[in-house]
């Protein structure tokens, strides 16, 4: 999968490298260092490199797709982390890489879903750590103990978890039983006197019964060769379900906003555009362009697809991640099916 998403990885950053060899070299260094984060999975530290490429050259749109790209991909790997430590009971951990993840695409979709059930399962956890606190003000250990226990279930990560643990309420030393008081000795045993060995009896072996050897039946012919089947042809609907989207693409267009471009290149000869966008319902008018061809795609939300194939004639699916209607903004990935391994 790592192998999957940096090849997708590579691929987003084909147009943004151009980009930058055209703008000249202020930034560079700072570009290529966040370039190597990027292929060695470290996201966040690419996103800052790439912002210190940015401070040096504010009019590179090399530098700003580049950013865009890592702070998406930072997103996804928070959003990750933070679906396992919820796996384990673990929301307040989950929480802060929720965080880091909105911080980095603050309109990420999966991310906005995730905080509030975590927020809750915080909040269940509190509140019997403050039942419990009461419990053991009124010295009731055993209440205390149950009611922190279940708090542990819910949120293990809790920073008020280990300091809200009862104490015991007094320390017993082991009891000792006295030493058992010893025996006087006894008189010394009388050594017996060894008697010889039996002798041994002689027995006769018991006589073996050789049986009459039995007619060996011949062997039977081997059955006939089975007549193999021809293969079975799968329809392209089988096809499909042994075939995996891969994110080969991500990126932002924009209106408004003077970090982005309003139309931008993606792979394989496609472009999008944006028209505009709307607040109520929050949609965006999109416009993918493939050679001469152009479609248009009006009142499109978020996690819609776009179908649509490139130059080589491949499939591929524009997928819209997140709307800023105030900038009129949107965040999307183009996506291609892949045979699975």
């Amino acid at each position: 999968m790592k192998l999957r998403q940096l090849a997708g990885v590579a691929g987003g950053l084909g147009l943004a490298t151009a980009l930058v060899l055209l703008a000249g070299c202020a930034g560079s260094e700072q570009y290529r260092e966040g370039q190597k984060f990027v292929l060695a999975g470290e996201y966040d530290r690419a996103a800052a490199a790439f912002r210190q490429a940015i401070a040096q050259d504010p009019q590179n749109s090399g530098y700003r797709t580049a950013l865009a790209e890592a702070q998406a991909l930072a997103a996804d790997q928070h959003v990750e982390q933070a679906e396992k430590l919820l796996a384990q009971h673990r929301p307040s951990a989950a929480k802060q890489e929720l965080q880091i993840a909105l911080d980095q695409m603050p309109a990420h979709p999966k991310a906005i879903l995730m905080v509030g059930p975590a927020e809750n399962q915080i909040r269940q956890c509190e509140e019997l750590l403050e039942q419990a606190r009461a419990a053991r003000q009124r010295e009731d250990w055993a209440d205390a103990r149950r009611l922190t226990d279940e708090a542990a279930r819910i949120d293990a990560s809790h920073p008020q978890l280990q300091p809200a643990r009862p104490a015991e309420a007094s320390t017993r030393l082991p009891a000792t039983s006295p030493a058992p008081i010893p025996e006087p000795p006894g008189p010394a045993p009388v050594a017996k006197r060894p008697q010889d060995p039996p002798a041994p009896q002689r027995t006769r072996p018991p006589r073996q019964v050789i049986p009459p050897p039995r007619p060996v039946p011949p062997p039977s012919p081997p059955p006939p060769p089975k007549r193999a089947d021809p293969p079975k042809q799968q329809s392209p609907r089988q096809i499909r379900r042994h075939q995996t989207l891969r994110r080969v693409f991500l990126g932002t267009v924009s209106r408004d906003d003077d970090r982005y471009n309003k139309e931008i290149q993606t792979v394989d000869g496609i472009r999008v555009k944006v028209s505009d966008t709307d607040k109520k319902p929050l949609d965006a008018d999109l416009e993918i362009r493939v050679g001469s061809a152009r479609l248009k795609r009006k009142n499109q939300r978020v996690g819609a697809r776009i179908h649509v194939r490139g130059v080589s004639g491949r499939a591929y699916q524009v997928l819209i991640l997140a709307i800023e209607d105030k900038d009129e903004t949107v965040h999307f990935a183009v996506e291609t099916n892949v045979p699975d391994e």
